[in-house]
């Protein structure tokens, strides 16, 4: 019950945040009449070409006004992020594996759209175009008032799918017409994927342009980061069932009696470090975390277990217990809220935790003496489990896009086995916080 309540707090809070919250980043707009807006657009982790760019003279989201394709032209958003309008033919076949049918889909729509530019040159200019049902890739040459879509497609014959890269051969017939076409570009025209980064990096070498990305004077955005941390491990242990740790001496009937349960509570250091994986790398608000950790935990406690009447033994039990986690945990993580050198950060993942247990000891002392009494050791009293796989939560805030300041949250679990029978059982509720350094 409590894992389902920590996981609908954390869907809701990334809702909320995906609702509530967006990037406004600095803009231009070129709108129909041929004017030139400068401001900031609104700006999302796009999966598809968006139809309408949201713009504001501010930062603050206020008097935004929506320009569509009717009204703007080309909008020109930080770091090489350019939308231009044109009137573009568009492919609407199938590819799918499943969704492939026998007869050859050619069907196709005229349409008024945002193409995103993905290189530039004096040669060619490479555009996509993402809609629902599949991507698409545009080639422009200076003789062309509009772009051409670079044709992909699938088919189903004799019960096998085959491709049809006709894209190749139009990419081949640009080279020609440009005059760049070379044994090195049929080489590389011959392998070159349907894919933004494929046909990017072609694109860019028929322009005589290898490695110059798309930008106005800024650097490209960065695909991921490292990080590394230090926290705090807080971690209450309870042990439950009828064992030596819960022994509470004589019930009033002068029976041994058992504490219901027992609890300890340790804090102890958590080092960790990892890389964080951007959905889209130009506003680093969705993440895929890949965190590495290791910590540990400790227990300390005392009973005493007497036996029943008429016996007059007692058994003086200290239990010392030391174990260290070594963990790999995937995370999604979503910026809610976000400002220049201050993000509100909130995600959910699960931690996979392998674990040893260098210490486990029960010293037993009695308080009888000579034949038959004796004091005594008893290792590893209680059998854990080496491996976990804990739902787990977190949130925090990044200051100054350098540090930042986090809470994580581990579902409560069993450390042994046994927690069927409850016979004897410890279960371990922890959560951690620290400091991380991004870089």
């Amino acid at each position: 019950m409590k894992v389902n309540l920590l996981f609908t707090l954390f869907i809701l809070i990334l809702t909320e945040g995906a609702v509530a919250q967006t990037k406004f980043r600095k803009a231009s707009v070129i709108t129909s009449n041929g004017d030139t807006l400068h401001g900031y657009v609104e700006s999302m982790e796009w999966v598809r070409t968006p139809d309408f760019f949201s713009f504001s003279l501010s930062p603050a989201k206020t008097e935004t006004k929506n320009f569509t394709v009717r009204e703007a032209k080309t909008v020109m958003i930080e770091e090489g992020l350019v939308y231009q309008r044109f009137v573009v033919s568009i492919s609407m076949n199938q590819t799918e594996d499943a969704k492939l049918d026998f007869v050859i889909d050619t069907t196709k729509r005229t349409e008024v759209v945002f193409l995103k530019l993905l290189a530039q040159g004096d040669k060619m200019n490479l555009y996509a175009y993402r809609d629902k049902l599949k991507d698409r890739y545009y080639l422009q040459t200076p003789t062309q008032e509009t772009p051409v879509e670079l044709i992909w497609k699938k088919e189903l014959k004799d019960d096998q799918i085959h491709t049809i890269d006709f894209y190749r051969q139009q990419l081949t017939d640009a080279a020609i017409r440009s005059g760049t076409f070379t044994s090195s570009a049929e080489k590389q025209i011959a392998t070159v994927r349907y894919s933004d980064k494929s046909l990017t990096h072609l694109v860019n070498q028929l322009n005589g342009r290898p490695e110059v990305a798309l930008t106005r004077g800024a650097k490209a955005p960065r695909q991921g980061r490292y990080f590394v941390g230090l926290g705090i491990n807080n971690s209450v242990l309870t042990f439950k069932g009828e064992t030596l740790i819960n022994a509470d001496g004589l019930d009033a009937n002068e029976n041994t009696a058992y504490r219901s349960e027992v609890r300890t509570k340790s804090l102890l250091p958590v080092v960790c470090g990892g890389y964080d994986v951007f959905f889209h790398p130009s506003l680093e608000r969705t993440y895929l975390r890949l965190e590495g950790a290791v910590t540990a935990i400790q227990a300390k406690t005392t009973s005493v277990f007497k036996f029943s009447r008429p016996s007059d033994e007692e058994l003086t039990n200290r239990y010392e217990l030391f174990g260290v986690f070594v963990s790999l945990a995937p995370q999604l993580i979503y910026e809610v809220y976000q400002r220049t050198n201050f993000r509100l950060f909130a995600g959910a993942g699960i931690m996979l935790r392998h674990a040893i247990y260098p210490k486990q000891t029960l010293y037993q002392t009695t308080n009888k003496h000579g034949q038959g009494y004796a004091d005594q050791v008893i290792e590893e009293y209680f059998r854990f489990s080496s491996f976990a796989g804990i739902p787990m939560g977190k949130a925090g805030a990044t200051i100054q896009n350098k540090w930042s300041v986090w809470g994580s949250w581990l579902a409560s679990r069993y450390l042994t086995p046994s927690d069927k029978t409850l016979i004897k059982s410890v279960r371990e509720s922890s959560w951690q916080a620290g400091v991380s350094y991004l870089f």
